[in-house]
């Protein structure tokens, strides 16, 4: 792994610590550290591991790695945050549900000082955010790359597997009554990255993911603070959804504040109700 960073975790009872890699905006752990976290043996957590990627919940690709660290002969396999939730949602752990807190604060932290630092860079060649964005999208159109009539094949919309379903479990999934992903923009930006990234359509993910993405905000616009047409316009969805589809791997956080930006909420006092489609 390069551009690592080591956190450490202690769960509250001090029965677990674990060294917690930090890399790519998300946080990995392997599957012994996973057996010390859950208090679970080694089999149960590979099944675990293994039908989260079966039932395409994620990607394989996108949140495992293989690493080589020192006096070892073989690689170790290191699974994100990601998987790291899924297994602790099966294993219904309590230990999960503090390792998740712990890991959203160290990746907001992270996270909150790598988009300050972006910003400045933008703001220090005078482009600003959205400009950036709009020129993107305009640029595409320009250049023939976007078309309103679209290119739809036999398999248009035909479900792939169980990764539609799956994409809308995940992001209102949660322990008790806390979501793994707090609130309505985070849990459309995850929706609208793994529709479009994880394949869950045969053809057509990119525009049936805009679809559902527009169709969740839209259910939830009590808890924005503009009308969805005010916060997002069609050059702009067409934009993050190309933008997501050509993204790398490791890239996947990056996408996902991208697209949050855009998403406003009202503030606590105005609404301190959150619900879910």
């Amino acid at each position: 792994m390069t551009d690592q960073q080591i956190q450490i975790f202690t769960s509250q009872d001090g029965k677990a610590q674990l060294e917690v890699a930090l890399e790519q905006d998300t946080v990995w752990l392997d599957q012994a550290q996973m057996c010390e976290l859950f208090g679970r043996n080694q089999s149960v957590i590979s099944r675990h591991v293994k039908n989260v990627f079966k039932e395409e919940e994620l990607a394989q690709k996108s949140n495992m790695q293989k690493v080589h660290i020192t006096k070892s002969d073989k690689p170790v396999t290191l699974y994100s945050l990601d998987v790291i939730i899924s297994v602790g949602y099966r294993v219904k752990s309590q230990r999960g549900v503090q390792f998740r807190q712990w890991a959203t604060g160290v990746l907001k932290d992270h996270l909150v000082q790598g988009y300050s630092l972006n910003q400045r860079r933008l703001a220090e060649r005078g482009i600003e955010f959205e400009q950036a964005v709009n020129l993107l999208s305009r640029t595409l159109t320009n250049q023939g790359l976007v078309s309103t009539e679209g290119e739809a094949t036999e398999l248009f919309e035909l479900v792939r597997g169980g990764g539609l379903a799956s994409a809308l479990a995940t992001i209102e999934q949660g322990f008790g009554d806390e979501l793994f992903y707090p609130n309505v923009a985070s849990r459309a930006a995850h929706l609208l990255y793994f529709l479009v990234k994880n394949h869950a359509l045969a053809d057509g993910n990119k525009r049936c993911g805009s679809f559902l993405f527009l169709w969740y905000l839209r259910r939830n616009q009590h808890l924005l603070a503009r009308s969805v047409e005010q916060l997002i316009n069609d050059n702009t969805l067409v934009a993050l959804a190309l933008l997501v589809a050509e993204s790398l791997p490791d890239q996947k956080a990056l996408m996902i504040r991208l697209i949050e930006h855009f998403i406003l909420l009202k503030e606590p006092g105005q609404d301190n109700r959150e619900s879910c489609a």
